[in-house]
């Protein structure tokens, strides 16, 4: 069954910011069961902590990620409901079946906003 292009393009609009994003993402997606630590997805994708953090984050309150709280804070994929699940899927296979076509559309709409990051004081987080 084809993806419907205006799908794909919603939900990474919705849900992903950055090249970060959409690789944490895929983690995710990829190994469903599993509960991530920012560390241990930056040591997993070669990113920093803060990086990671900051895509899990987003997906937790983009209702993609659960989060658990215990001695550390640990995520995990789990949209929150069917019509999520549906949508997330067919990304992934957009992005399976034609990955320049999605980072394209991601990095695409960026510029403005790398323009304005530019000139952003970071936090010591941020490194």
């Amino acid at each position: 069954m084809p993806t419907e292009p205006g799908r794909v393009a919603e939900f990474t609009r919705r849900h992903l910011e950055t090249i970060d994003d959409l690789q944490v993402l895929i983690i995710c997606m990829d190994d469903a069961a599993r509960w991530w630590s920012p560390d241990s997805m930056a040591r997993h994708l070669g990113i920093r902590s803060g990086q990671a953090r900051r895509a899990l984050d987003r997906f937790v309150r983009g209702n993609l990620c659960d989060i658990r709280v215990s001695a550390d804070v640990r995520y995990r994929f789990a949209p929150g409901t069917p019509e999520l699940q549906a949508d997330a899927s067919a990304w992934l296979a957009e992005y399976r079946r034609n990955p320049l076509s999605v980072v394209t559309f991601l990095t695409g709409r960026r510029g403005l906003r790398d323009f304005a990051d530019a000139f952003r004081i970071k936090r010591h987080d941020d490194r």
